[in-house]
This record gives structure tokens, C-alpha cells and sequence, in this order.
């Protein structure tokens, strides 16, 4: 029998905490985000990035026309074949989320997230590759009046994918 205070002493041993690792990964993409003219620093873990796109035709600030802001936040992924084996690995990748007001059409927001793919590689990273994500990179999330996508990139797979290239969950 484990007595209470031994087991929790095992829980506490057997934690790990990744926040140091991962919050210097994300503070190097931005790092290297901020190389590019187009983004700009506001927050921390947080960049607005110029666009060549009018994406807030409504905005009476002009200077946000053509604006979107970037969140960088961890994430876990999870791959494996939990159908048949029960193995599933989670592995922690850095989240890059825009969120877009109002309703855009499938072109905008496939030539949108297409230059943001690009800023993002010519920043030094591939976002991870998933065939049944949209345009290939992109997690989809529409709510009424707006809409959130959301990449992946992680710089100790700098392929940006996995053996299987999708993603479960």
C-alpha cells in the first residue's frame, strides 16, 4: 500500500515542466518574426503584421486596414494510432492564431494564409504540413462574426511534420 504523502512526492518527482523550454522557443520565433518589416511587436507573445491585403474594410482606423494580429501560444499535438494500438504521442508546438472579423471568401483568406505561410518560412520555420488541414497549415474555427486559424511550427522538426502528417483531436 502507498501511503498518501509518498504518493504525492512521486507525483511531484514525476512532473516535468517544459515552460522554460517552450517560452524560449516562442520568444525565438518572434525573434525572428520581428526580422521582417511587416511585423511589429505589441504584447508579449503577441505581433501585428502588415499585410499586402485590405482585411478590415471597415476599420476607421486607417492604419488597420490591412492589419491582423498574430498570438503565439504552446499547444500539444497529438499523432499515433489510438484506434488500434492505444499509442499516442503529444508533442508541444508553438500555436500561431489570427482571428478575422466578418465574413471573407474562400480566395481572401486562402491568399491570406498562404503570404502568412510564407512570412512565417521566410522567417526560418515551416509550419507543420497536414493534408486534411485547411490549405494545408491551417486549423479552421468560425464563430459567429469571425473566424480564428490557427498554424503550428516547431523548430525540432524543422520539416514541419511528422511520419504521418496528420493530426488526432
Amino acid at each position: 500500500m502507498i501511503h498518501l504523502r509518498s504518493y504525492n512526492d512521486f507525483l511531484n518527482e514525476s512532473k516535468i515542466d517544459i515552460a522554460p523550454e517552450v517560452d524560449s522557443e516562442i520568444e525565438t520565433l518572434i525573434s525572428d518574426m520581428l526580422k521582417n518589416k511587416e511585423c511589429q511587436q505589441v504584447d508579449d507573445g503577441y505581433l501585428e503584421i502588415e499585410t499586402p491585403f485590405v482585411i478590415n474594410p471597415d476599420s476607421n482606423n486607417k492604419e488597420w486596414l490591412n492589419k491582423t494580429g498574430m498570438v503565439f501560444y504552446p499547444d500539444l499535438l497529438a499523432y499515433g494510432n489510438s484506434d488500434r494500438s492505444g499509442k499516442v504521442q503529444r508533442t508541444p508546438w508553438i500555436a500561431c492564431q489570427i482571428s478575422i472579423e466578418g465574413e471573407k471568401t474562400d480566395l481572401e483568406m486562402k491568399e491570406l494564409l498562404n503570404w502568412l505561410v510564407d512570412l512565417i518560412k521566410k522567417s526560418g520555420y515551416v509550419p507543420f504540413m497536414d493534408e486534411d488541414a485547411k490549405w494545408n497549415h491551417w486549423k479552421e474555427n468560425k464563430r459567429k462574426g469571425f473566424s480564428e486559424y490557427t498554424c503550428y511550427v516547431n523548430p525540432s522538426y524543422p520539416e514541419g511534420h511528422w511520419e504521418n502528417h496528420t493530426i488526432d483531436g
